[in-house]
């Protein structure tokens, strides 16, 4: 049996970058979580979890290179826990 589809609980939760993050993890096919998966996903995959949160944030695998893993993880911080957005 499969585990149920994680859905917002109320407008803040629904607007947020998690939010956001997780439907597109589901969308890709990369992985269905739910907000407390998060921090275990990304613990046992981290260069999936880092080439998620590249393409979640629109980087080519190039710029994702660039990057390297340590600016992958804080850029991840700051969209998931900070709830920062890039227009903001």
């Amino acid at each position: 049996m499969s585990k149920p589809k994680w859905r917002p609980a109320n407008a803040a939760e629904a607007t947020s970058n998690v939010a956001a993050f997780i439907e597109f993890a589901r969308a890709t096919g990369a992985a269905d979580l739910t907000p407390a998966e998060i921090p275990a996903f990304r613990a046992e995959n981290p260069a999936e979890f880092r080439a998620l949160i590249a393409a979640f944030a629109g980087l080519d695998n190039a710029a994702m290179h660039a990057l390297g893993d340590e600016a992958l993880d804080r850029l991840a911080h700051r969209l998931l826990i900070e709830d920062e957005r890039p227009d903001g």
